[in-house]
């Protein structure tokens, strides 16, 4: 169950279908005196045109927030998408015709590179910005799945997520285009005890990489706690969360994402209409001696989206604006609301 803490509580409004391809606004979140905090953009329309949407999976802002690019993952076809985000107008498509199974998307620290997670391809693919090129491939030194892709801007490490339970570091996709055809253990590598990873996500410098697993649960790995190059089990500070209905409680979380300002955790409940946002939040002290370190996550609120089965999450880097994409094979377009506060 969940504590009352005195947070905002989200409300869904009559909702109505929306012109596609235009910009619709609708409020979404209301404080508990009924003052309006957030209004959604949607666009997209149902189509394997450029453009058209089916099955999208993830998606990713670029640095200065005016693209983002979006996995889609159809029966038809298979690719990444690049949008303005002010209007939803399509700018190109990527990876059509290569890109076997995309779940995941992230650009490297420099904005050079697109890096796109294949589950089925077991490959990071790797595309240039400039030219939408194709320019080669990270794997998996033991032939595991990609599931997920996760970019540190301040250090430009990648966090490369296996179905297997690992998170692979790499210093620069130079690093993984040269390593990632050698066979056995490579550098990088972080075991988190056994479960199936289906996401990543990293804060700007690298200190927290959270991971979403089938388990119903998230896990918060830190660097300064035993080193993720070291392969240590002690760098997982935190899991938290189980399956149920209750809003601080999981049902297939799926998208996590981690505000680059203020430290919350953003998961997206594929199972349920709804996002919801974990914050570091200081422990009582008797709960610190215990051996839990002096803050935990906690969690904060949640959000009510208008869509079935949210898929992936995505927070702009000055941390205003929030992407979710779906999963749901009724439900074509992409939401962007600002930030709840």
């Amino acid at each position: 169950g969940m504590e009352d803490d005195g947070d905002y509580v989200s409300h869904s409004e009559p909702w109505e279908d929306p012109p596609q391809q235009q910009r619709v606004f609708i409020d979404q979140t209301l404080t508990p005196e009924g003052e309006k905090t957030s209004t959604w953009l949607l666009w997209g329309e149902r189509g394997s045109d450029p453009g058209q949407l089916d099955t999208t999976k993830s998606a990713c802002f670029s640095a200065d927030g005016k693209s983002l690019y979006v996995v889609q993952n159809g029966e038809e076809v298979k690719r990444v998408q690049e949008f303005q985000v002010a209007t939803g107008t399509f700018v190109r498509e990527l990876g059509l015709g290569y890109l076997e199974d995309p779940f995941a998307v992230a650009l490297d620290a420099q904005e050079r590179h697109l890096l796109v997670a294949d589950w089925e391809g077991q490959k990071l693919a790797v595309f240039d910005v400039e030219s939408g090129a194709h320019i080669g491939d990270i794997r998996s030194p033991f032939g595991l799945a990609v599931v997920g892709v996760a970019v540190a801007r301040t250090t430009g490490h990648i966090y490369m997520a296996e179905f297997e339970g690992n998170v692979r570091v790499l210093r620069s996709v130079e690093e993984g285009l040269t390593t990632s055809s050698s066979e056995g253990e490579a550098p990088g590598v972080t075991p988190l005890a056994g479960t199936l990873a289906r996401s990543v996500a990293v804060d700007p410098e690298g200190r927290t990489v959270v991971v979403a697993d089938s388990c119903d649960r998230v896990e918060v790995l830190a660097e300064g706690r035993g080193g993720l190059y070291g392969g240590d089990s002690d760098n997982c500070i935190q899991v938290f969360g189980e399956y149920g209905e209750d809003p601080d409680q999981f049902q297939c979380p799926q998208g996590v994402a981690v505000h680059p300002v203020n430290g919350d955790i953003v998961i997206a409940n594929v199972g349920r209409p709804q996002l919801s946002i974990w914050s570091k939040r200081q422990q009582p002290e008797a709960e610190a001696e215990g051996g839990g370190g002096g803050s935990r996550y906690r969690f904060k609120r949640s959000i009510d989206v208008p869509c079935e089965s949210p898929y992936g999450v995505a927070i702009n880097s000055t941390g205003t604006l929030l992407a979710v994409t779906f999963s749901h094979p009724d439900d074509h377009v992409v939401h962007i609301v600002s930030y709840p506060q």
